[in-house]
């Protein structure tokens, strides 16, 4: 049992698997602590914890990376590629909605980003209703240098990229584990010729 207080939501996020909320000197939630997050913004910053506020349309229910092979990682090692797998939960009816991650690295800037647009086969948008749950599974192949890296998530809903769901909640923390650093934060492969040339 790890007993947390703190106004860091994004620790809560990443190391608990319950969160209890207490405002004014009452417990006002117990249980996700995703939704524990959202509760405390939405009391802190908005002054209302109605749970129709828009921050609640999607729920996250599990999030984690995988090895290629499907073993699950805390780490990953220097020059492997690695799978991110997600389960979400629509609390509120989606019309096509749009999911995005953004990787960043340990000062916050972002590495990179993918997402995907909710569409059948023959490219019209699905709908998604509330309690339907959503599994996302994304190959990352890009080689990361040396450090720790956190994914973030946003949802849209529908077409109108401007409508979000939720915003850059934070997923996942992890290490890329390695003993060749090199400059930048992805390592690229090039194709470099040098030639000598006598004075």
């Amino acid at each position: 049992t790890l007993v947390l207080v703190t106004h860091d939501m994004a620790t809560v996020q990443a190391f608990c698997d319950r969160a209890m909320l207490i405002h004014d000197g009452q417990q006002r939630y117990l249980g996700d602590p995703e939704e524990a997050a959202l509760r405390y913004y939405r009391l802190n910053f908005t002054g209302s914890e109605d749970p129709r506020d828009d921050a609640t349309d999607v729920g996250i229910v599990d999030a984690w990376i995988e090895s290629t092979e499907g073993r699950r990682l805390v780490d990953v090692q220097q020059g492997d590629g690695f799978r991110l797998q997600v389960e979400l939960e629509a609390r509120r009816e989606l019309d096509s909605p749009g999911i995005g991650f953004e990787l960043l690295n340990v000062d916050g800037v972002s590495v990179l980003g993918f997402g995907t647009v909710l569409e059948d086969d023959e490219g019209v948008p699905q709908v998604i209703v509330a309690g339907q749950r959503i599994k996302i599974s994304a190959v990352v192949d890009a080689e990361l240098v040396p450090g720790r890296y956190s994914i973030l998530c946003t949802v849209v809903r529908g077409r109108s990229r401007g409508d979000t769901a939720l915003r850059d909640v934070r997923l996942i923390d992890f290490l890329v584990i390695g003993t060749d650093p090199m400059p930048g934060m992805i390592y690229v492969r090039a194709d470099v010729a040098a030639t000598v040339q006598s004075p």
